[in-house]
């Protein structure tokens, strides 16, 4: 068999990351050292200028007795080189080559640290019969990692590192976007990839969620454009890690600089993001937990984390399937309905309530019915926290598949022979009071029947000629939205043919997002005394944050252990120079201010410094601010407004508070541009449901489902690594 690495790197920064620790890794025994000639053929694709860096270095020259490599150049013109998963333009580029050769691929992103023997295991898998293999490569902080292999092992060594050593690096290296990963840790994630389980004093299990394969044989087996597999699922080989990617500190930086958790409700909503990422070869990935652990633990140990794990996957692909139950209510024109199940799925925590493994047949009450539900019915529907509602929703879901035609009739009875999920009994009778009124929808194992009225008894009122005509508009709306989306699919496939443009059409678009995206009134521009004061603010939170993280890590997870303080410690001494840190940025922002009080973004930060000093009201009055002055920094297309952002923040603390007016008032005042975070939905929804405007609030849990989990990207004012 022969086999074709694939990497990509460009700019000065990452071509000597590649040089000093990936190329040096792949030199080590196992990996491309020993392996038979003509093995491995070896495209690295770089620019122009950074092949010349390559070619004159000596690693690179030992590599190239090793394998065939060679310099596949191009122009940052084909890419947008901004975004840093461009190199998939590129790895797409290898892949087809290595189709056209008969050739299985290995990715090797320019940062990845390979264990000794690595590629000799993998090509041990294929040669026994796999068409892919998956295996993690968990981030850790490059600024800290780096100075311990050089002192491990000098440049002209190759990084030798069995893969016992490479593990307990990553455990003492794990970088902040793997430890938001933990259950309870202070922050959360908008993409959670994997899950990760303490086992105290010792590691971490992992179970991962979404990932793509890290090698594969093109010709053997069909792939999604994300290197996912679509067949020969059993012959797919799910290994531990065996390299690491070593990150900027900052990189993701707002991901776990944010205070919010992976908690009930974000579970409940991460539905849409499951059916995005989980394809049915991460239903058996999802399935098999790897433990990293500096000693050996008990079995009792590692099934009781297993059991954990299971947990919270099944609870992700419950939120799955009722978002697919969902999608279809609204597809069959059945908006009214798939609101009320929004409701009961992010507020009433409905996949908590009944099991959805199983065969199941669920009747869907048509819009016409639900439009006559009365107010006080409707509000009562959503009493703490949606109680009522999840009773009427497991009221309409009977256990088992049963089959109808269109036009049956079926009725309540004590000794009905179809159980309802909640006890009661539902027969087939000729003069039944319900009536079937379409055929059958199918989502995975669920049969859903549209019925003409509620399964249970609820207060309903007379429908008016005003809510028939807003049914049809948002019919009419939904249809419209569903062709625009299908549309943009389609330009999006046939722009992925052409990579150059693709790269000029995200150019084009983020330039017009960005002109027009700050208001311009003749106000002055922003300072850079006031932009480094902002800087300095941002990459102070993110550190303490970090710190936190670290804390949490080293105790809750490490606690006992030979590597509890020296993570700390690790960390602690990267801080360079400590006079950078030791500065109040808090005082530098407030002086900032009295000079420019019109800085919507330096108010927002100092709220943040606020809260986290535990002072509330002095966070209140910052963000009161930071949503009425101006934005002075432009934002890119994921970039929620400075002012919604501030909004939600202020909703977030009045919602702790019990105190949903004043936190709906805040939202109201907000812009309603996108992107608009989930966030922001469910606490509209959650105060409107408080405040009697149940419609209202049904509404706002229904854009619950699909709304992304958004922050801040700071984009231009975090550094991009500690030094």
């Amino acid at each position: 068999m022969k086999y074709r690495l694939i990497t990509v790197s460009w700019g000065q920064a990452h071509t000597d990351i590649f040089l000093r620790l990936t190329l040096r890794s792949l030199l080590a025994p196992g990996n491309l050292a020993g392996a038979p000639a003509g093995t491995f053929s070896y495209p690295i694709y770089t620019t122009r200028e950074d092949a010349d860096r390559l070619q004159a270095d000596a690693l690179f020259r030992r590599a190239c007795e090793l394998a065939d490599v060679s310099i596949e150049t191009f122009s940052l013109k084909e890419i947008d080189a901004g975004n840093s998963i461009s190199h998939w333009v590129l790895w797409r580029r290898g892949i087809a080559q290595a189709r056209k050769n008969g050739e299985i691929v290995i990715t090797v992103a320019g940062d990845h640290i390979l264990s000794r023997g690595t590629l000799a295991r993998w090509r041990e898998l294929f040669e026994s019969g796999s068409v892919a293999i998956f295996s993690p490569g968990l981030q850790v902080v490059r600024e800290t990692l780096k100075p311990e292999l050089d002192r491990r092992f000098p440049q002209a060594m190759p990084i030798d590192l069995p893969v016992e050593d490479l593990r307990a690096l990553m455990l003492a290296h794990l970088h902040p976007s793997n430890i938001i990963m933990f259950p309870d840790c202070p922050a959360t994630t908008t993409h959670p990839e994997y899950r990760l389980m303490p086992l105290p004093g010792r590691g971490f299990q992992q179970s991962i969620r979404t990932s793509h394969a890290v090698a594969f044989n093109p010709g053997a087996v069909a792939t999604t454009d994300n290197l996912c597999p679509l067949e020969k699922l059993d012959r797919i080989a799910f290994e531990p890690c065996r390299f690491l990617s070593a990150e900027p500190f900052f990189k993701a930086a707002p991901h776990y600089m944010m205070h919010e958790r992976l908690d009930d409700v974000a579970l409940s909503r991460l539905g849409s993001w499951a059916d995005e990422y989980m394809s049915p070869v991460h239903m058996l990935e999802s399935d098999v937990v790897h433990s990293y652990s500096l000693t050996a633990s008990s079995p009792a140990e590692l099934r009781m984390g297993e059991q954990a794990l299971g947990f919270q996957r099944r609870q992700l692909l419950a939120s799955r399937t009722l978002f697919r139950v969902w999608r279809s209510l609204r597809t069959a024109g059945l908006i009214e309905t798939a609101r009320w199940l929004a409701a009961g799925a992010v507020y009433g925590r409905l996949r908590r309530q009944i099991a959805l493994r199983g065969p199941l047949t669920v009747f869907a009450p048509i819009d016409y019915s639900l439009l006559r539900i009365a107010p006080d019915q409707a509000n009562s529907l959503l009493n703490g926290k949606a109680r009522a509602l999840i009773k009427t929703i497991k009221g309409h879901i009977a256990l088992g598949e049963h089959a109808f035609k269109p036009g049956q009739r079926l009725d309540i009875f004590r000794d009905g022979g179809i159980v309802l999920a909640d006890g009661r009994g539902l027969d087939r009778r000729a003069d039944g009071r319900i009536r079937i009124v379409g055929q059958p929808l199918r989502v995975d194992n669920i049969l859903i029947y549209p019925v003409d009225r509620p399964l249970m008894r609820l207060s309903m009122r007379a429908l008016t000629r005003e809510d028939r005509l807003a049914q049809v508009r948002r019919i009419c709306r939904r249809s419209l939205l569903h062709s625009k989306a299908q549309l943009k699919q389609l330009v999006i496939a046939g722009l992925r043919e052409c990579p150059r443009a693709m790269a000029l059409a995200q150019k084009i678009r983020n330039r017009m997002y960005a002109a027009g995206n700050l208001e311009t009134d003749g106000t002055p521009s922003l300072t850079l005394e006031a932009l480094a004061a902002l800087r300095g603010a941002v990459r102070a939170r993110a550190i303490a944050q970090a710190q936190r993280l670290n804390r949490f890590y080293a105790t809750e997870v490490l606690g006992g252990g030979p590597l509890e303080n020296t993570v700390l410690t690790r960390f602690s001494q990267c801080l360079e120079p400590p006079d950078a840190v030791s500065n109040d940025p808090a005082a530098g922002l407030m002086a900032v201010l009295d000079v420019s009080p019109d800085f919507s973004e330096a108010w927002l930060e100092t709220a943040y410094q606020r809260r986290d000093a535990g002072d509330l009201d002095g966070a209140l009055d910052a963000l009161a601010k930071a949503a009425t002055t101006k934005p002075r920094l432009r934002r890119s297309l994921a970039d929620p407004h400075p002012h919604l952002v501030a909004a939600i923040e202020i909703a977030m603390i009045h919602s702790d508070r019990q105190e949903p007016a004043q936190a709906l008032a805040a939202l109201e005042a907000a812009p309603h541009t996108r992107p608009y975070p989930w966030r922001g939905y469910f606490l509209k929804g959650a105060a409107l449901s408080q405040t009697g405007r149940a419609q209202d609030a049904i509404a706002a849990f229904d854009r619950c489902m699909i709304a992304d989990n958004v922050m801040p990207g700071l984009d231009g004012v975090l550094p991009h690594g500690l030094h």
